[in-house]
């Protein structure tokens, strides 16, 4: 037999000495099977039948027009159908909790010889470089992990064009997708084989990962809290997205401007908005998520960059040895210690625990770094000795601390006491709902879309109170009932605090609003709500005693709604502060619900409707045009109180530790002037319920239940009386609860 040279070199083509890298490669898939299947099963189970099952469900399933699915046995006739297109895309909750899993798992196992020194060794006489080795074996997890998620959003793309139809979104939200799948699956895996050539033991192949994984978020959201709570004039807000995702690409995909890539998906986000009138791009959207990931796969390319490098370097004796990596070690410490101490501070910040705590929250804050530190180092170093020499990363620890520190104590430098001049303020929002007199406030609806003023004299009050608070620097840990600023600036930046009025002279600035007519027109339901809209109007006195309906034809709405709004822009803060004339009564207006609105069905729109279906506005002694239009029409002497019809009275004298205590004080005050808007009308407590309501409720409080008083209607008028006017409260204040058979309201009793 003649050996050519064509026949050696297919002889030797297939051979593992002929090619390592493609042997290695090969083998590795080979020899993951079983993770590959569980990756298909995965992928088709939570991934690929979900999209299409949702796509089918909000695409071909027959609606009728009141929302309800339509039988099979409906003709075309008989289901008027509503036919939405709804792509279904986006990164799929099962490439955030399934596949990055799988990538860990994988990571460890393919790696795990590292951790045995007879494995070492045996890996060591193939005939193959290490770092040549460790490339292959990553290009295999790679492929293992990369291709049935990129074969799965290719199933979903082809089924949405199927389906839905072709749009020019559907491209590029295909390519976002695999790269966000790509991602989150990379990062965990690199991670895992980086720390696996670095560290000795399969548990330290476990632990290290997942701590450098979660331990930058859980150390910010603690630092987030302690800002929250403790640096004076911070407005509250909320994690930010973008650091959030800095810090984990996972993050990206649970906070409110990253959730349309789990939820809806690109193309379908940005068809609704633009069925909204908002001029949203593609670019515009997913910018941010395009930045952050292209920066996490830059990570995740170095960090499998470096366990090439890593093996390469890598001696034998480190397998199976405890703690082989110094380096880790201190990472881990460290940061164990700065999330043992920023937890502590956290909890101490807060404040429920008490002034006491709250004072000493810093002393705890180095005293939990420091148990920390010695806690982590006797576990994992086993010796006092060893880790009296780790003292340089405590000192670390403690000089990062006191910065923290010193960035909070000083209102981050000064930056949230500063306060802008007034020419540099174009538009300012305050969430402050004022004094309002009803039981319907636009506090809710200021919340989710503020308001900005352009009015001068509205800026200047704003400044005004900004500085005062400013000078008073009260800080109150836990206070929930702050003012919240925002100022919008010439040069088009923002500047947001928040601040409370815990001084009087502060309150009494911020009171001076409820002068300010543009304050007014967009704070006040008299201006907000259209009264024209209610179908039920009753009128009452002030304590519920009479309630009689009027109906539509004797009561002009839009004539009543002028009058109003005339006496609330002509009433002065004296009126509201200290009111000379008795409160007439109530008007109390209700809209019935629309037939075809179903709470269960319309959920948004029933929640709108709900938002406005009832309202009270209390008619002052002051409003001389309202009270002018109702004399007219009869209706004033439907408001006069009827002394007998009175069933009950109690009088609920201060409690020891809180002093002045009402039921319905939250969200029916203005905290920063201990304003009460008295005579809450929703069923505050059901006649009916009223006497196991007493038992049950106040068994402790110092209750004079007045059984003979409310038989005399005379010593009823006079204790009524008394709370006439009485919308200021303090900690000596009684409440006054009046049982009458239309309902229960909540009065002001100055306690002289």
């Amino acid at each position: 037999m003649i050996l050519t040279t064509s026949n050696f070199d297919a002889k030797h083509r297939t051979s593992p000495a002929a090619n390592p890298f493609r042997h290695t490669y090969l083998h590795e898939l080979s020899h993951n099977i079983p993770i590959i299947v569980i990756m298909c099963l995965t992928a088709v189970c939570f991934l690929i039948l979900p999209a299409v099952l949702s796509l089918v469900d909000q695409n071909l399933t027959p609606v009728t027009e009141s929302g309800v699915v339509a039988s099979m046995n409906q003709t075309a006739d008989d289901t008027a159908r509503e036919v939405v297109k709804q792509y279904v895309f986006g990164v799929r909750p099962a490439s955030i909790l399934f596949f990055p899993v799988m990538a860990f798992v994988l990571s460890l196992v393919q790696f795990s010889y590292l951790t045995n020194r007879r494995a070492i060794d045996v890996f060591g006489t193939l005939p193959i470089r290490r770092g040549a080795m460790m490339r292959a074996k990553m290009l295999a997890g790679v492929t293992i992990l990369a291709v049935p998620v990129a074969l799965s959003y290719l199933v979903i793309f082809f089924c949405n064009l199927i389906i839905v139809g072709f749009h020019q979104y559907l491209i590029l939200e295909l390519l976002v997708v695999l790269l966000n799948a790509l991602v989150v699956m990379l990062l965990p895996y690199g991670l895992t084989a980086l720390i696996s050539t670095i560290s000795g033991t399969i548990m330290e192949n476990i632990l290290y990962p997942l701590a450098l994984l979660s331990a930058p978020v859980i150390l910010y959201g603690f630092i987030m809290e302690v800002i929250r709570y403790t640096m004076f004039g911070y407005a509250g807000e909320a994690a930010n997205h973008f650091v959030l995702a800095l810090l984990s690409p996972f993050c990206e995909f649970f906070a409110d401007d990253g959730w349309y890539l789990v939820n809806h998906g690109i193309t379908q986000t940005l068809l609704e908005q633009q069925e909204l009138g908002v001029g949203t791009t593609f670019l515009s959207l997913v910018s941010q998520n395009l930045i952050v990931m292209g920066i996490w796969l830059v990570i995740s390319a170095g960090l499998m960059a470096a366990a090439v490098f890593g093996l390469r370097r890598r001696k034998n004796e480190r397998a199976g040895l405890k703690g082989a990596s110094r380096v880790l070690n201190h990472i881990a410490c460290f940061l164990a210690a700065l999330i043992g101490g920023a937890l502590v501070l956290a909890i101490f910040s807060v404040g429920f625990l008490g002034t006491a705590y709250y004072n000493l929250r810093y002393v705890w804050f180095f005293v939990a770094i420091l148990i920390t530190f010695v806690a982590y180092q006797l576990i994992v170093l086993q010796s006092v000795k060893a880790m009296l020499k780790t003292w340089p990363l405590l000192l670390v620890c403690v000089v990062l601390g006191s910065g923290f520190v010193t960035f909070v104590e000083t209102d981050a430098f000064g930056a949230y006491t500063k306060i802008p001049e007034e020419s540099q303020v174009h538009m300012v929002s305050i969430d402050y709902s004022g004094i309002m007199g009803t039981t319907r406030s636009t506090e809710t609806l200021q919340s989710d879309r503020p308001v900005y003023y352009n009015d001068p004299d509205l800026i200047q009050t704003v400044l005004e109170f900004h500085q005062q608070v400013v000078e008073d620097r009260i800080r109150e840990p836990g206070n929930y009932q702050a003012i919240r600023l925002e100022y919008k600036l010439k040069d088009g930046s923002s500047m947001v605090r928040q601040y409370t009025a815990d001084t009087q002279k502060a309150a009494e600035i911020l009171a001076t609003l409820n002068e300010n007519d543009s304050f007014l027109s967009e704070n006040h339901v008299i201006f907000t709500n259209d009264l024209s809209g209610y179908d039920i109007v009753q009128v009452s006195d002030p304590y519920y005693t009479v309630m009689n309906e009027l109906t539509t034809e004797q009561i002009d709405l839009e004539a009543l709604q002028q009058a109003l709004q005339q006496d609330v822009m002509e009433q002065t803060l004296e009126d509201m502060l200290d009111p000379q004339e008795p409160e007439i009564g109530w008007i109390h207006l209700w809209k019935n619900e629309p037939e075809d609105l179903n709470e269960e069905e319309n959920w948004d729109e029933w929640n709108m409707w709900n938002e406005t279906a009832e309202m009270s506005i209390l008619v002052k002694g002051s409003y001389q045009n309202t009270i002018a239009y109702l004399e007219s029409i009869g209706a004033i002497d439907l408001m006069q109180p009827d002394y007998t019809a009175v069933q009950d009275l109690l009088i609920v004298s201060p409690t020891e530790d809180g002093g002045f205590d009402s039921l319905s004080l939250y969200g029916n005050t203005d905290p920063t002037l201990s304003l009460f808007t008295k005579n809450w009308l929703s069923g505050l407590v059901l006649p009916e319920e009223f006497d196991g309501w007493i038992t049950e409720t106040i068994p402790e409080a110092d209750a004079n239940r007045l059984s003979d008083a409310y038989q005399d209607p005379d010593k009823v008028q006079s204790i009524l009386e008394d709370c006439y006017n009485q919308h200021g409260y303090d900690e000596n204040s009684c409440v006054v609860y009046v049982k009458t058979m239309n309902a229960t309201s909540e009065l002001i009793l100055p306690n002289s």
